[in-house]
């Protein structure tokens, strides 16, 4: 396979060679064939997939959280309307998932808007420096809000940072973040009733 500039066009060629015999003598047979647009029609195949399964994982990433939100705002406002208020205990536990459901929201909105970036080139990448103590602090702000959905599976969350993390980390926060919210995300959602999740 070959690549070739042609008036500020890209080509791309095939090139084969055949062994043959003519007229008596061994030479080869060489075949160059224009498969740009096959490579083309090949690219818009697959980028219109991508886009496609992107769209039914933001459907169902976001309207999740979103429903959760809606539903128990929806509840509490009818409770507060027919005045029959909610015990404490209640309202701290609906405010908890509220809470949870928008920053899961938040988290998922924003790793897709970046994953858009990433296919279509234009993410600007970052990198910083961040310590060891910091950086178990931003797991543990990226994993506060799957706690209320784990304590609801009676599931354990545990959080240990190792002697190998380094004492310095140079990444892209943002990235990282949203990586470890996928982990996460995916960690709380098959996560069975009395089971563990340990990040480390």
């Amino acid at each position: 396979m070959s690549t070739g500039e042609v008036e500020d066009r890209k080509l791309t060629l095939e090139i084969t060679v055949h062994p043959r015999s003519f007229e008596g003598k061994t030479c080869q047979l060489v075949v160059v064939r224009n498969v740009t647009h096959v490579l083309q029609h090949e690219n818009l195949r697959t980028e219109f997939e991508y886009i496609q399964l992107l769209i039914k994982t933001m459907s169902h990433e976001q309207l999740t959280p979103l429903n959760a939100i809606l539903n128990l705002s929806e509840y509490h406002l009818k409770g507060l309307r027919e005045e029959k208020p909610f015990s404490a205990g209640e309202q701290k536990y609906y405010m908890e998932v509220i809470w949870s459901s928008a920053r899961i929201l938040e988290y998922g909105t924003k790793s897709q808007l970046t994953q858009l970036q990433l296919q279509a080139n234009t993410y600007e990448f970052n990198q910083e420096t961040t310590s060891r103590d910091s950086l178990k602090g931003l797991v543990e702000k990226v994993a506060a809000p799957f706690r209320i959905q784990l304590l609801d599976l009676s599931a354990e969350l545990e959080i240990v940072q190792t002697p190998s993390v380094p004492p310095r980390l140079n990444h892209d926060r943002k990235l990282y973040e949203e990586c470890l919210f996928n982990i996460m995300q995916n960690a709380a959602k098959f996560n069975k009733r009395g089971g563990r999740v340990k990040v480390t």
